[in-house]
């Protein structure tokens, strides 16, 4: 759908502004909507799982995923971001020679680092499992995990180059369509006959395997063979200058966001480790709508800083923050008015973490509220910054892990989850307003703001003289409530006239219009390879 119609805002701005955020808008909208799908299966896929293993296996189970994802990252590490910013800015240079060349050497690095981590975590399984976590069930999960690790390295790296060319569909199909989908379906169908961890844990490894192949028939098909000189590469150094800072960065950002849970799995027991990490992945909704705008941002980042198209950057920050916040703000009323049913979906005993949703997704909020300033700060060469910021975000996370857990458990865990990632978003702001001279924020921001208000003293107000009630219709039509409620406010207060005239446009045009516009998103359409550019 192309929400270019819907969202378009900031009346007179020149043509090249509008075919800029056209682009961003076109992206956006495919990878929001994957999006969407893929926080829906990954959480019907951990409701199956809850329901039919019980908190326990649940802990357990990602627990695994937890490690397997910071083994993939230890293998990764800024690969992925390097690989974006500089085939970004080659591509912008016409220069084809060093794009293949970045491409090549970026799988040599991950590939090789993959394969390094996958056999090290497979050996040290019972290790970790015995000695660390205290968990001997987790051992079963590795094994079959660990194999995994590689192969999730090639389908990351498939995808990421053909998304670096600022071709979004192939990414958004395989990790967020595909993947999920296949996981869903295998993990049912085990779940279904009753075989427990060590089939679930297989049916992963196996849903990794499909979407690599996937992704590699993707990359030859968009991007072709890769003929650039690798050898002598001129830009080897500042690539791998770029790689370090980056990779640390993000292997500080992951402890930084997924250290509560390494913590608690050593700390608590399994029971506490599966309902807090039922919260925690509830709450990230919210942060998905971040991650979806950034996959298109991160290359339009690079591309206009290269370009010292400094205005439309600028532009494209503001709005991006303002749509996501607009779609977010109703998500997060809903969580806060109804944190308790929605985690009774998992069973009875997961609607203990009710305190710990309601905080984690406070957190939640704020980081996208200021928007996609992690990666205003890694595409426009300002990534030292971010290393200090995770550095900083870690060692604070810690330390209020350690005082907080022991004394009130998961909920001490949730508000040093929430308040770290609170602090360290505010603080990127402020940086990068110093460092670029932007900011998130316009008039219409504080106006949805004030809107969300409206709706909450509304839905409070209904809620209260409605009375408490466990009938699921009933919640759903309380839910439904606040939707219609804000959007309606959005829609008759939120909107200029502009906006209000591309609404009725997109009415008056056929379905297939708009599937066809959605579809070809983001220069995702087959017709258009790269290789014949």
């Amino acid at each position: 759908m192309n929400i270019k119609a819907l969202f378009l805002f900031h009346r007179g701005k020149n043509l090249e502004k509008n075919e800029g955020i056209g682009l961003l808008a076109k992206g956006a909208g495919i990878s929001f909507f994957a999006e969407i799908g893929h926080v829906i299966f990954i959480w019907i896929y951990g409701i199956l799982i809850a329901r039919y293993l019980g908190s326990h296996d649940y802990g357990i189970f990602f627990l695994g995923i937890t490690i397997f994802n910071l083994a993939c990252l230890f293998a990764l590490g800024g690969v992925e971001d390097t690989l974006i910013r500089f085939v970004g800015a080659y591509t912008r240079a016409g220069n084809k020679n060093d794009t293949d060349t970045v491409i090549r050497f970026s799988f040599l690095i991950a590939l090789g680092a993959g394969s390094g981590i996958g056999i090290l975590c497979f050996l040290l399984k019972d290790i970790l499992a015995n000695d660390v976590f205290y968990k001997p069930d987790l051992a079963i999960v590795l094994s079959y995990l660990s194999p995994a690790i590689p192969v999730f390295v090639l389908m990351t790296i498939s995808v990421a180059s053909i998304r670096s060319h600022k071709i979004v569909f192939p990414y958004v199909f395989v990790r967020k369509i595909f993947f999920p989908t296949i996981l869903l379906i295998l993990g049912g169908l085990i779940l279904g006959i009753g075989l427990g961890l060590k089939s679930l844990s297989l049916s992963y490894l196996m849903s990794v395997v499909a979407g690599a192949c996937l992704a590699s028939f993707f990359l030859k098909y968009y991007l072709g063979p890769f003929t650039g000189r690798s050898c002598s590469w001129m830009g080897k150094k500042s690539y791998l200058s770029f790689l370090s800072a980056a990779y640390f960065s993000n292997i500080l950002l992951f402890l930084f966001s997924w250290s509560d849970l390494i913590i608690l799995g050593i700390l608590s027991s399994p029971d506490q480790l599966g309902i807090y990490f039922a919260a925690k992945r509830t709450a990230l909704a919210l942060g998905i709508l971040l991650v979806s705008l950034n996959v298109i941002l991160g290359p339009m980042i690079s591309h206009l800083y290269s370009g010292k198209q400094y205005e439309q950057l600028g532009h494209a920050f503001k709005t991006g923050t303002l749509w996501i916040v607009s779609i977010g703000l109703p998500i997060l009323l809903m969580f806060l008015f109804f944190s308790g049913e929605i985690l009774l979906i998992f069973g009875a005993e997961f609607i203990k973490g009710q305190a710990c949703l309601t905080i984690l997704v406070l957190g939640q909020f704020i980081n996208l509220s200021v928007g996609s300033v992690g990666y205003m700060l890694l595409m426009t060469g300002h990534q030292k910054w971010m290393v200090f910021n995770a550095l900083g975000a870690v060692c604070l996370n810690a330390l209020l892990m350690v005082i907080l857990i022991p004394r009130y458990g998961i909920t001490g865990a949730a508000w040093s989850a929430g308040a770290t990632l609170s602090l360290a978003n505010l603080i990127a702001m402020v940086e990068v307003y110093f460092l670029l001279g932007v900011h998130p924020y316009s008039l219409r921001y504080f106006k949805l703001i004030f809107l969300a208000c409206v709706t909450a003293g509304l839905t409070w107000t209904l809620k209260h003289y409605t009375g408490q009630t466990e009938s699921i219709a009933f919640i759903i039509g309380q839910i439904t409530f606040i939707y219609i409620c804000f959007f309606s406010l959005l829609l008759v207060f939120g909107l200029t006239k502009l906006e209000k005239l591309k609404l009725l446009e997109i009415r008056n045009k056929p379905l297939p219009v708009l599937v066809k516009n959605f579809l070809e998103g983001g220069n995702g359409k087959p017709t258009g390879r790269v290789k014949n550019r």
